[in-house]
Order: C-alpha cells, then structure tokens, then sequence
C-alpha cells in the first residue's frame, strides 16, 4: 500500500484493482441506495465513482465486500454517473 501511496495523487484514476484501498468509514458511500454522498474535498469521491463506473473494479468490490447486502446491491449496478 505504502508503494502506491507513493504516486497516487487526489485526481488519479484507478485502473487497476491493486490501486484500490477500502476504508471501513467508506462502505456506507459505496451503498448504491445512497443517492447523494457528501465529503470534503480529497475525502475519495471522485476516486470511488470511478470505481463504481469500471465493471470490472466494480466485480472486484462485490467480492471483497463482507457486507452481503452491499454485494448484491453492487451487483445491481449496470452504470456509474457524476451529476454536478
């Protein structure tokens, strides 16, 4: 972790599966029944929208989810937008 830690930067994409870290505290926002997500700036909005908008990062979180209900809500998901 502490490698990728070293280049990444707040406005980076993920692109690859070994890019991504999951906080505890970032499970709730992940819930794709929670329309609007609130945070201050650098706090991975934009980081976990792109997650949720490549299928396979997205296959990827539903497998390392232990919240069952976040897997198949996961599941579900078929796209991923930013409103501004």
């Amino acid at each position: 972790m502490m490698q990728a830690a070293s280049w990444w930067t707040s406005d980076a994409t993920p692109q690859n599966w070994s890019d991504v870290f999951i906080p505890e505290g970032h499970y709730k926002a992940l819930n794709p029944q929670n329309m609007i997500v609130e945070g201050m700036r650098g706090a991975g909005k934009s980081f976990w929208t792109h997650v949720l908008g490549n299928p396979a990062l997205r296959t990827n979180l539903t497998k390392v989810s232990s919240d069952i209900f976040l897997q198949e809500e996961l599941k579900r998901v078929t796209d991923c937008k930013t409103v501004l």
